[in-house]
């Protein structure tokens, strides 16, 4: 009994007021507030994506070097390279990268601009964005039930102890009714 005041500050802390509140997390139960794999799937559609844009816009960054690169003979070109190596290097990962990432998101067959996979994006984050305040407020009653199994076991014994008293009480009934008979 000495740390229940503590328990019960921490679980209204949590936003669990109530018994009921606290049993939904005795089992391990489905609660409808729980978007763990809601948002890790769309977590997983959302990162290649935005590594897709990122590279885009690292392509186009670098590709005025990269043609003047490609315009140069062949005798100037090593010159030039090394000169700008970081450029024609990021102009050809991201080359690369999108070359083999983009085929995922053909739109009709023709590869998608960067302004669709940026409204895409959008339109996947802020789906993203609207399940985690309601995943967070899981999240703290979910930590807040550490005391679930305590509180099973107070239940229990509470249960233990009124069964006792009601055996007690029908064994003093029936001593009182022996005694009574003699």
């Amino acid at each position: 009994m000495r740390g229940f005041d503590t328990m019960i500050a921490n679980l209204e802390a949590g936003g669990i007021t109530s018994l009921d509140d606290l049993r939904s997390f005795f089992w391990n139960t489905h609660h409808n507030d729980n978007h763990t794999d809601e948002l890790a799937k769309l977590n997983a559609k959302i990162e290649p994506i935005d590594k897709l844009i990122k590279m885009m816009k690292q392509r186009t960054k670098y590709s005025s070097t990269y043609k003047e690169y490609q315009e140069r003979s062949a005798f100037t070109q090593s010159h030039f390279r090394k000169k700008n190596v970081a450029a024609i290097d990021a102009y050809e990962e991201a080359d690369k990268y999108i070359t083999e990432h983009i085929k995922a998101y053909y739109i009709k067959g023709k590869p998608p601009k960067q302004s669709d996979l940026q409204a895409k994006f959008d339109k996947l984050k802020e789906k993203y964005n609207a399940l985690v305040p309601e995943h967070k407020t899981f999240l703290k009653r979910k930590a807040a039930s550490q005391y679930t199994q305590q509180v099973r076991n107070y239940l229990e014994s509470k249960k233990q102890q009124e069964r006792n008293r009601q055996y007690q009480e029908r064994k003093r009934s029936q001593q009182k009714k022996k005694d009574y008979l003699e």
